[in-house]
């Protein structure tokens, strides 16, 4: 089971909040609570859950690329140049592969 930023407050004897805060870096923690924090974190071996982050702050840090035929080799350049500039600005990539269907497409742009 996951560990959760809860676990980590109970562990470290903080809120969840302060856990927060913590790792989004703020200056409105002590250097010893700090330390407790992360100490906690280390030993759990908490990892942040990036799909609630993104709920939170509004931005997923997620990109789709919808492209009409994956096997099609023209577009091989295309998905591995866009993953590559989508990494090394922090996001990540989901592709679709649309078969050329208008509706597919739709669907993937809906969701």
């Amino acid at each position: 089971m996951a560990v959760t930023i809860t676990d980590v407050a109970e562990r470290a004897g903080v809120s969840a909040m302060t856990v927060s805060r913590v790792i989004n870096g703020s200056q409105r923690v002590r250097s010893d609570t700090r330390k407790r924090v992360e100490a906690a974190i280390a030993e759990l071996g908490y990892v942040p859950n990036s799909l609630a982050r993104g709920l939170s702050s509004q931005r997923a840090g997620l990109l789709a690329l919808l492209v009409p035929d994956v096997a099609n080799p023209f577009f091989t350049l295309i998905v591995r140049g866009a993953e590559h500039v989508a990494r090394r600005a922090g996001y990540r990539m989901i592709l679709c592969n649309t078969e050329s269907e208008l509706e597919r497409e739709y669907e993937y742009v809906q969701e």
